[in-house]
């Protein structure tokens, strides 16, 4: 079910990994050709495969950052099965990924080291802040005086996506 919010709008995905895959493979493909989309701003962790458009990524899930050994836990085999194929499935989004947020600088190390990013990629944005950072451009502005942005995410209420109708 979508929503318009003035030139805003929000069309939530279900929970699930069939809902997900499907979003990111298939909806998100045509939305972005739809809307003419100049950037992708995906809030999913694993998020479009090779995107058309410069995409950012933010990764929030320790998880995929960390290697299993050394999650302080031993995880059951359903758990280890999920994050191998989320992390394959990252692996493939990276590939088209401009820039990475993640929360703290050891998961910034950790990544970089576990899937061979280059530093510079990947910005450290703390969950916690008093403020908004300041937007920092992945690439060079568009050739037209608006820009189109595509922003994906769950609906959760915990990730206030309604600061993105102001910034």
């Amino acid at each position: 079910r979508s929503m318009e919010l003035g030139d805003t709008e929000l069309h939530p995905v279900q929970p699930g990994i069939s809902h997900k895959l499907w979003c990111e493979n298939v909806s998100m493909r045509t939305t972005l050709r739809r809307w003419g989309a100049d950037r992708l701003f995906s809030l999913t962790d694993t998020s479009l495969p090779f995107a058309s458009c410069p995409h950012l990524l933010m990764i929030h899930q320790a998880h995929l950052v960390y290697e299993p050994g050394d999650w302080g836990f031993d995880p059951p085999p359903a758990l280890r099965l999920r994050m191998a194929l989320m992390t394959s499935y990252l692996r493939q989004t990276l590939r088209s990924v401009r820039c990475v947020t993640v929360q703290s600088a050891d998961m910034k190390r950790r990544l970089c080291a576990r899937f061979g990013l280059n530093e510079a990629q990947v910005l450290v944005v703390p969950s916690a802040l008093p403020s908004p950072p300041a937007a920092q451009e992945l690439t060079e502005p568009p050739e037209r005086d608006e820009m189109t942005l595509l922003c994906v995410s769950g609906p959760a209420p915990h990730k206030n996506l309604v600061v993105l109708l102001d910034m």
